[in-house]
């Protein structure tokens, strides 16, 4: 292979890795927390406490999934936002259906609620201030190089 002469491309203002978190970052773990509050709340008031073990492991089980998504997202990992950018996908395409065969209206405002304020945290955590905070330092580095920085997160 030929040597390059030319020098990789530089940016004119340095992309630097920001110790706070921005604020598209925040208000989108705030969405999420709050969905996830309002969902917890509803299950609570429609069902009440789980009375069996395996009640109580789900509810446990679903707690930690959820807050381990929150946690992962305040705590920088970018396969995170792919995650809920696959479940979000899958709740678009579900919603109708599930929508539909709802027969009260607080069902319905609930989960217009919920499902707004997901697709909200969804959309910050795609913008460009979100997405530079995630991958800081791989702007401008060969196609193979920033698919490996991807994968020591």
């Amino acid at each position: 292979m030929a040597h390059n002469p030319y020098s990789a491309p530089t940016s004119a203002v340095p992309i630097l890795a920001t110790a706070k978190r921005p604020a598209t970052v925040v208000i989108a773990i705030w969405s999420f927390a709050g969905s996830y509050a309002v969902g917890l709340l509803n299950l609570l008031v429609k069902i009440g406490l789980p009375r069996s073990a395996p009640g109580v492991a789900g509810m446990i089980i679903g707690a930690s999934i959820a807050g381990g998504f929150l946690v992962a997202i305040y705590l920088r990992k970018n396969w995170t936002r792919w995650i809920m950018v696959i479940l979000m996908a899958f709740a678009v395409v579900m919603t109708p259906g599930r929508f539909s065969s709802m027969a009260e209206l607080s069902d319905r405002l609930i989960f217009a609620a919920q499902g707004i304020l997901q697709l909200a945290a969804t959309i910050l955590l795609l913008l460009p201030v979100s997405r530079r905070w995630y991958r800081p330092n791989n702007s401008f580095q060969a196609e193979g190089a920033s698919r490996l920085g991807s994968f020591r997160r």
